[in-house]
Order: structure tokens, then sequence, then C-alpha cells
């Protein structure tokens, strides 16, 4: 669980998260402050984190929470990678 307590950066690095929606789930990011990155926007209603790093060439990083017994469909998904 994501609560309050961890919306801070640790030191070295930079935190991205998704906010939590009721008690449970949300998902995060965490990268070293020496490594280029950028947030990416997504537009989504899926609990999900993306950026983009920069280590000699740009890689996309992308954590997304599924909660349990929660239908999500197919275009959902999709609707991410594209």
């Amino acid at each position: 669980m994501l609560g309050d307590s961890i919306y801070f950066s640790p030191p070295g690095y930079c935190v991205f998260f998704s906010p939590e929606q009721g008690h449970h789930g949300g998902t995060v990011i965490l990268v070293r402050q020496d490594i280029p990155v950028v947030p990416l926007q997504l537009n989504s209603t899926l609990q999900v984190v993306a950026v983009k790093v920069f280590m000699g060439r740009p890689y996309t990083i992308c954590t997304l929470y599924l909660p349990p017994r929660v239908p999500v469909s197919r275009g959902e998904l999709d609707g991410l990678v594209h």
C-alpha cells in the first residue's frame, strides 16, 4: 500500500507515483537522480506510472497495478501502448 508516508524521495532518487485509490494499490517508480528521466503523461483510468530514462538510448519504463477481482478491458491495456 502506498500511503502518504512514501510521498517523499529517498536520498539520491526521484519518485514517480500514481495516487492510490482507497486503501489498496497505487504504484511507484524510483529513478536514481543521476539518470536523466522524463515522466510520461498517460491518459488512463488505470493505476499506472510511466517514465522515459536516458542511458545511452531512451528506455520507457511503466508500472501498473491491477487490483484483484476488478475487471480490466483489453482496450484499457492496449491504450497504454498506443
